[in-house]
């Protein structure tokens, strides 16, 4: 039997005791619900009783969607939703289905179930029907909000924010349903979750309704569960109650200014704690910069007041301090992997070679990455760890100071290409250099007749990238570099001129200026001419932040002594790859 061409009945709907199966769920939540129909479905499929099985899997369907409170027309969202396919949406119910529906919803004896049904038919009925509406809501209602179990607290507040967005939106009385809320954040106990906070959060969407004596309850209780967290030392919890209360005193009184900025100060004495007590420099310094940034956001008048620059002058000293000693920490995490292996082959593609196949083997004894493929196991990880692809990514100098902040997609594409950069000079360039000056000579004349053979080095620049690579040789990197980079961004600036694309900005005084290199990479015409694995090498050694912005270091004097030579040296390597492989530019 075609179990998808039976009419189901409010009688069927009846027999099919979806009440005793939902005692089966551990937790009393739609989504657990959904868990326990779906598998009663398939039993009773199994054992022949399409029927109920019928009405068994459609109540998993309803029970399985998620709710987006605050949206009028698309309020749901699938269980699941993996490479272009997804769980079931209310968009998906038969007509049939949707008649059941309507046939069951004022019978239906659980406030759950019954609040997904009517909400789900007031928004897919062309014609909605408040009664719908009506039955939605006083379900709503009668969700727990002092429940100790946090996924049932966490369904009630969705269903209590679902419920004011709809009485406020269609202009429902709403006294009813703010008492129903301010009743439950009364009842609230301390304990050492943050619900008096997400319950405060919920009562915020009442508005212009909040009388005062409400005011008052809510930020007076917020303030002293805080007071208790901070004694018990709990900084990180008690500041996400202090910022509720300076909420509430910053959206509902303007006039008590004084109050709010209060609270500031006791948040920004919180996050010094919490920076204070982190055994790990760099997490130390985000809380330090967090507080910093409290202590700008205070206006000036009151500055003085709180004694707000003596606080900053001792925050700026401890977020520099962390920073330094978090860099050091980073310092001491090596790598196991061994690559003694990869060393050996490299050395090996030089050995016993004339002069001519070494150097053009050195010049191509790494290849440049693929940046599409980087971008596809990015999105690869995406699916695999989906936290991990929401996580923004910070960035130190040597100093102490924060350098850059990423996105994950740009934090993860640098991260790849300095370990290329790192693992290809350890394991490939420097024993490849090494044996090649093992078996040869260099010196300025055999570089001199290279340049002067290479299809990129121009006739008026061929003694100066000759000096470059000479250096490169001679084993000064630095010096090499130097010379290198104004060489890169000429080559980069001619060879778009000869492809007729403009290279200089007119000012408003007509003065013409050329473009930086920092515009020149990112001209998309030169992907199209170089190839993007050449053009995104290029931007994260030259102009990117992270890994090495080389051009903006080496220009403003920011390299040292002490600085990681990596970049320097796969940079040198690069340029010879550029002058010995005469094709580079058709690739």
């Amino acid at each position: 039997m075609n179990k998808n061409n039976i009419e189901l009945n409010l009688g069927d709907f009846k027999k099919s005791n979806y009440m005793e199966i939902i005692e089966l769920s551990s937790l009393k939540t739609c989504l657990f619900y959904s868990l326990v129909f779906a598998e009663n479905a398939q039993k009773e499929e199994e054992a022949g009783n399409i029927k109920k099985a019928k009405i068994l899997s459609l109540l998993a369907k309803i029970c399985s969607v998620s709710i987006k409170p605050q949206s009028m027309n698309d309020p749901y969202s699938p269980m699941f939703k993996f490479k272009g396919k997804r769980t079931f949406l209310p968009d998906d119910l038969e007509i049939d289905e949707i008649i059941f529906l309507e046939k069951i919803i004022e019978e239906c004896k659980d406030y759950r179930i019954q609040s997904k049904i009517a909400d789900i038919l007031w928004i897919i009925k062309k014609h909605r029907n408040i009664k719908y509406l009506e039955i939605a809501l006083s379900a709503y209602k009668k969700f727990d909000l002092n429940t100790k179990i946090s996924i049932e607290f966490a369904e009630a507040l969705k269903a209590y924010e679902r419920a004011i967005y709809l009485t406020l939106k269609v202009k429902k009385p709403i006294d009813d349903l703010l008492e129903l809320v301010v009743e439950s954040f009364e009842k609230l106990e301390f304990d050492k979750t943050a619900n008096c906070k997400r319950m405060s959060s919920l009562l915020i969407l009442f508005g212009k309704y909040i009388t005062k004596e409400i005011f008052y309850k809510i930020v007076n209780k917020l303030e002293k569960f805080a007071l208790i967290f901070i004694e018990n030392q709990d900084f990180s919890i008690a500041n996400d109650y202090l910022m509720s209360a300076r909420e509430w005193y910053h959206k509902f009184q303007h006039d008590d200014e004084d109050k709010e900025h209060e609270l500031t100060v006791k948040i920004i004495q919180n996050l010094e704690n919490l920076g204070d007590s982190k055994l790990y420099n760099l997490t130390a310094s985000h809380f330090y910069n967090r507080a910093i940034w409290e202590c700008h956001s205070i206006p000036a008048k009151y500055k003085g007041k709180f004694c707000i620059q003596n606080k900053l002058n001792n925050l700026y000293l401890k977020y520099t301090q962390s920073n330094q000693l978090g860099i050091a920490e980073s310092s001491r995490i090596y790598s196991n992997i061994d690559i003694s292996e990869l060393i050996e082959n490299n050395i090996n593609k030089i050995k016993n070679k004339s002069i001519n196949e070494a150097i053009l083997a050195l010049g191509t004894v790494v290849s440049l990455l693929n940046y599409n493929k980087i971008k596809l196991q990015f999105n690869k990880a995406k699916y695999m760890f989906p936290l991990c692809s929401t996580i923004i990514q910070k960035y130190y100098f040597n100093d102490g100071r924060m350098i850059a902040s990423k996105e994950p997609f740009d934090a993860y594409i640098a991260s790849e290409y300095k370990i290329h950069f790192e693992l290809m000079v350890e394991g490939c360039i420097i024993p490849a250099l090494e044996q090649f000056l093992i078996e040869h000579r260099v010196n300025r004349e055999y570089l001199l007749d290279i340049c002067k053979n290479s299809s990129i080095v121009l006739p008026n620049r061929v003694n100066i990238w000759t000096e470059g690579l000479y250096f490169g040789f001679e084993g000064e990197f630095f010096t090499s570099v130097h010379i290198l980079i104004p060489q890169i961004e000429h080559l980069i600036r001619t060879f778009l001129k000869q492809n007729y694309v403009k290279t200089t900005i007119l000012d408003e005084h007509g003065i013409e200026s050329e473009k930086s290199i920092n515009s020149l990479l990112k001209e998309e015409k030169l992907i199209e001419l170089i190839g993007i694995n050449l053009v995104e090498e290029l931007k994260m050694l030259l102009i990117n932040q992270i890994p090495y912005n080389l051009r903006n270091d080496i220009s403003h004097g920011l390299v040292d002594d002490d600085t990681n030579n990596a970049g320097f040296i796969y940079l040198w390597w690069l340029c010879l790859r550029l002058v010995v492989v005469n094709s580079v530019w058709s690739t």
